[in-house]
This record gives C-alpha cells, structure tokens and sequence, in this order.
C-alpha cells in the first residue's frame, strides 16, 4: 500500500468511528497539509451534517493528531468559497462545487495552527 492509501484509511477509520458513519463515505485524498472527504449521500450523511455543525475537528494521519477547519460543500447549501483556501486547494473546490447538485457532498479539511 502506498502512504496516501495509508492516509486515507487512516482519515476514513477516524471519521467513521467519531461521526458514526454507516455505509463509510466514498473517498478520502490528501493533498499537501489538505484533505479532501467525498461522499454520494450528501446531505443524508452523518459526518456532512456534523461538519457543518461543528467545522472544528481533530484526525488521525500517521499516527499524530491534526487540527483542522471543515469546510463544506453540499446539496442546497450555496458555494462561498473561503479567501484563505490557497490557488491550487481553491481551484479544486471550484471544480467539485458544481457536483453537489448531483447529490454529492465534500469536505475540506484545512490544517490550523496547533496550540504551542
């Protein structure tokens, strides 16, 4: 296996365990310090609901606690697009946003300073 699918497991084990997520979502995929959570039930899952509720989250990769801000996009739900996102991080949720009116849903998680 390679370190993304590592990575990915990784984020899917914790989002399922703390969001109780039941099917599990669809996909995973870091980017950088960025990660990206897809899923085709959109606002029917759990973890969507959950990560607007509350963006502030805490997951798992390569065994160490990251902080980060959700960011979410799904059905019915009209697209902001944050300034802090960087180019190449905007250019993608630009890409994906047209596709929650198809049912899907994603989320962004952008890294936060951790406390010193």
């Amino acid at each position: 296996p390679s370190l993304m699918d590592e990575a990915t497991d990784t984020v899917l084990a914790h989002l399922w365990r703390r969001h109780r997520l039941f099917p599990p979502i669809d996909s995973a995929t870091r980017l950088g310090r960025y990660v990206f959570v897809s899923t085709v039930r959109g606002e029917r899952s759990f973890w969507v609901r959950n990560l607007r509720k509350q963006p502030r989250v805490t997951y798992y990769l390569g065994g160490r606690a990251r902080q980060a801000r959700a960011f979410v996009l799904m059905p019915g739900k009209r697209y902001r697009r944050p300034k802090s996102l960087p180019p190449l991080i905007a250019g993608i949720t630009d890409f994906l946003a047209p596709y929650t009116r198809a049912g899907w849903a994603f989320a962004v998680l952008a890294p936060v300073a951790e406390p010193a």
